[in-house]
């Protein structure tokens, strides 16, 4: 590193260093030049206090540094390190979700829920299209069983785009 002195109005000193996460300098706006040790221009800070070439920049995930090179899964996805970004396959991953017992949910990503009362709920959907309502859009409508404090799954309702499908106890999608 090297110390650089803001002399000149309009200078860009520490406050626009290039570093591993923040590679592209006209991104900075500087409120006022700050003096102070940097990289050459041909280096990236690496946010450990040294300088690197950018194939030598590591990534960070989750609060964890990774080395270039270095891997991780994002959903059915694989992430690179690379250059000091992550570059990652991009298929297409599913997901399941189940509505079970009295009002219980476990989502697409495995969380559990419950929820009694007699009301809809949003299981999914989407805003793909450019208007601002969903283009698809899945909904449980629950009701209170008999006499009992139980829930009961009602009906549950597919709407996609201007098409409705519905499935109650007594009868299959449709």
């Amino acid at each position: 590193m090297t110390f650089f002195k803001c002399s000149n109005h309009g200078e860009k000193g520490t406050e626009c260093q290039r570093t591993c996460e923040k590679q592209d300098p006209n991104n900075c706006v500087s409120m006022g030049c700050i003096s102070g040790c940097m990289c050459p221009d041909d280096l990236l800070a690496d946010g450990k206090g040294g300088c690197v070439k950018r194939d030598k920049c590591p990534c960070t995930h989750n609060g964890v540094l990774y080395s270039p090179g270095e891997q991780v899964q994002q959903d059915c996805n694989t992430c690179t390190c690379t250059n000091g970004m992550w570059t990652c396959t991009k298929k297409a991953c599913y997901g399941t979700c189940t509505i079970y017992g009295e009002g219980h949910f476990r989502t697409f990503d495995g969380r559990r829920y419950s929820f009694h009362g007699d009301c809809e709920h949003t299981i999914a959907q989407d805003y793909c299209d450019t208007n601002p309502s969903p283009s698809f859009r899945l909904v449980t409508e629950n009701i209170p069983c008999a006499t009992t404090s139980s829930i009961c799954s009602k009906s549950i309702n597919l709407f996609f785009g201007v098409r409705f499908f519905h499935s109650s106890e007594s009868e299959q999608l449709h």
